[in-house]
């Protein structure tokens, strides 16, 4: 599979996605949560900041490695190679990483997104913060 992917231009991607979603998306979440909790009803503001998150969410950088070896490998005719090229595919991406590794990656990210969530889920969270 890593002849089908250039192996720097991959990791340049990712690590502009990483940075993203750690300098921008998260701290974006939180300060948008934050400001949530002034309102009398915090679940509401947040409820209706939703479509500005996920506009935040979808102008995220794309890994556009992965996209051009997903689109080399539907317009593959073997259905039988095209499993195995979807299979190696998944292994390159799981070998980059897991969830702990993300984490660590971008841990700024991970908590304005559980921040904005307990907001959003949870009042008593916003009576408890107040206090």
């Amino acid at each position: 599979m890593s002849y089908l992917i250039n192996r720097k231009k991959y990791d340049a991607e990712t690590k502009s996605l990483t940075s993203y979603f750690n300098q921008v998306f998260g701290i974006l979440v939180f300060t948008i949560s934050l400001t949530c909790l002034s309102f009398q009803d915090p679940q509401k503001a947040a409820l209706f900041s939703l479509p500005i998150i996920l506009a935040l969410f979808g102008l995220a950088p794309k890994v556009k490695e992965l996209r051009l070896v997903r689109t080399l490998i539907k317009e593959h005719d073997d259905e039988e190679e095209k499993k195995v090229l979807e299979q190696e595919l998944q292994g390159f991406i799981k070998a980059d990483g897991g969830f702990l590794k993300s984490l660590t990656q971008a841990p700024v990210y991970y908590y304005g997104v559980m921040f904005y969530f307990a907001v959003l889920v949870s009042e008593d969270f916003g009576v408890w913060f107040r206090t």
